[in-house]
């Protein structure tokens, strides 16, 4: 499917400034050279642009500019470099979620696997590019990405589904007066229909239906590029068409070819100019005028800057016709040639398939690797956090232990003295502990432990803080709490405590707790506060126990 320019347009682009170097100007450029076919310009800017957006640290801007520099590069046929900034571009656009971005860079990956004939890497990238747009809602997104897809079923020969893919795209553009994807849906559809009969026996049912089709899709994208004053557009569908009708045995149609010739001239359309001269050739061969197809088909190897694929065409095209005039030699001399270009072709693709698979594979293997470094990393951050929450808290009820009060306490202090704030604290004691020990077991300790934990926490703040002091001893820090709060959620925990069905654990197990409560006066030392905490718990315990008392 001749759907590929390789040119860089000999003027400049119209109506931009050539001290345009800001980002958004030379983005603004690099597009407008897209649209016209000036790719080696375009080129330049987005690799001007991308160098702004590195400078800038600006990574999404980067990966917009490296996807325009991917699908320029493709666009010369340099694909190599085509894949490297589409893969950059794509990583940076799934490490920021950006759907819209991946995709659009997915249909130019699977766009320049396609050129280098690798068509499961396109395809893989084509149904990714597909799936990202269905997931981001963009229309355009899933018309490029079907039109990619059309294109690399054909190319693998499957024809029916490459012109669903096709026919898909162009019901969307029609329906919201996209020009672009229009052109391109239209233009594909005239190559497709023309690709899958070109060849078949003159005779054979449904060639000139197909052909027929050709003609009709072709036409229709001449009026859209016309339509649009494109004139890049238009030498392509010029080109389109005039391949089916000399098909059809419309040999006067060479004059369509010669238009695209004069106006690829004029715009300096390398790739398209020989394109179209190699039709004219055809076109003075079909209507039985060989000596103007032989100065026609000179023309085209005399070209500089000569595609191998379109010089190889013309010696083929010399080695026929001189065969036929029987000028023996000179035919020799153009199959040896074409041969010769042939194998330098058929090398040069293999040789760049397999580039293309080492960076492919180059790339996968980086981002693997800095996958696997983040995971590693993120591995060791959690390590660490539980090494430090293994360091800190008690293993049976986990409640802070002692060694985290040591560390985090002065902090506190200083918090409430810095901030102006209330600091109140409350140590509980399981009353007659050692009894439940010594009647119920060990075990059945543990689990009171355990189950007074889940009951104090479902009261306190997460703000607040448990800390497991010794055996059946708690100290709870009410975190910006002045006493009297303190003191009244110490009261709700007591009558939960004595509520709770201690039962479950044993039949005949009751528990109830005894508090002290205390606040911070803001000059006393973490250690006489304590103290004051200590002695009204031991006042509450020697009162009778089951009772919170607030320290004087």
């Amino acid at each position: 499917m001749s759907t590929i320019s390789t040119e860089g347009a000999a003027r400049r682009s119209p109506g931009l400034a050539d001290d345009a170097e800001t980002y958004d100007a030379l983005m603004a450029r690099s597009e407008h050279c897209r649209q016209v076919g000036d790719h080696s310009t375009g080129r330049e800017c987005a690799k001007k642009a991308a160098a702004i957006a590195l400078a800038e640290g600006d990574a999404h801007r980067r990966a917009d500019a490296l996807s325009r520099i991917s699908v320029h590069s493709a666009r010369l046929s340099e694909l190599e470099q085509a894949v490297r900034a589409g893969k950059e571009a794509l990583r940076i656009y799934e490490s920021v979620d950006d759907m819209l971005g991946a995709s659009r860079t997915n249909a130019i990956l699977a766009f320049a696997f396609y050129l280098a004939d690798l068509l499961s890497e396109a395809a893989a990238h084509g149904i990714e590019a597909q799936r990202q747009a269905l997931a981001c809602g963009d229309a355009q997104a899933q018309r490029w990405a079907s039109l990619r897809l059309s294109m690399v079923y054909d190319a693998m020969g499957q024809t029916e589904t490459a012109i669903g893919f096709a026919e898909r795209a162009l019901a969307g553009a029609r329906q919201c007066g996209d020009a672009e994807t229009l052109f391109a849906a239209l233009n594909n559809l005239a190559e497709i229909y023309y690709d899958n009969c070109v060849d078949e026996p003159v005779d054979k049912p449904g060639r000139e239906e197909s052909l027929d089709l050709a003609v009709a899709r072709a036409r229709e994208a001449l009026a859209v590029a016309r339509a649009g004053r494109n004139p890049h557009r238009e030498t392509y569908a010029l080109n389109s068409l005039a391949r089916p009708l000399m098909a059809l045995g419309h040999h006067g149609s060479g004059g369509r070819a010669e238009l695209a010739r004069t106006i690829a001239d004029t715009n300096g359309y390398r790739f398209l100019y020989v394109s179209a001269l190699l039709l004219v050739a055809r076109g003075f061969r079909l209507s039985g005028r060989p000596t103007e197809a032989i100065e026609a088909y000179r023309s085209v190897i005399a070209a500089r800057d000569l595609e191998v694929m379109l010089e190889s065409e013309a010696h083929q095209a010399l080695y026929e016709l001189f065969k036929e005039r029987g000028e023996f030699e000179l035919a020799l001399s153009h199959h040896e040639k074409f041969h010769s270009l042939r194998t330098s072709e058929l090398t040069a693709r293999a040789d760049g398939q397999g580039k293309l698979l080492m960076v492919k594979y180059e790339l996968e293997a980086a981002q693997q690797q800095a996958r696997r470094a983040q995971l590693e990393a993120e591995m060791q951050r959690l390590r660490a956090e539980e090494l430090d929450r293994t360091a800190h808290t008690d293993p049976l009820t986990g409640a802070c232990n002692r060694r985290f009060i040591e560390l985090h306490l002065p902090r506190l202090l200083q918090r409430a003295v810095e901030k102006s704030l209330p600091l109140s604290a409350a140590m509980l004691d399981v009353d007659y502990f050692k009894r439940i020990n010594d009647r119920f077991g060990h075990a059945a300790g543990d689990r009171v432990l355990i189950d007074l934990c889940k009951v104090v926490t479902s009261v306190v703040r997460g703000s607040d803080i448990l800390v497991r002091v010794g055996g059946e001893e708690f100290l709870v820090l009410f975190v910006d709490t002045p006493l009297q709060v303190a003191g009244g959620v110490c009261e709700r925990l007591r009558h939960l405590v004595e509520s709770h069905p201690w039962h479950e654990i044993e039949p005949a197990l009751q528990v109830t707790v005894s508090s002290g409560v205390a606040d911070w006066d803001g000059a006393e030392s973490s250690t006489d506060w304590i103290a004051r905490i200590d002695a009204a718990l031991y006042r509450a315990k020697s009162g009778g126990r089951n009772r919170v008392v607030v320290a004087d």
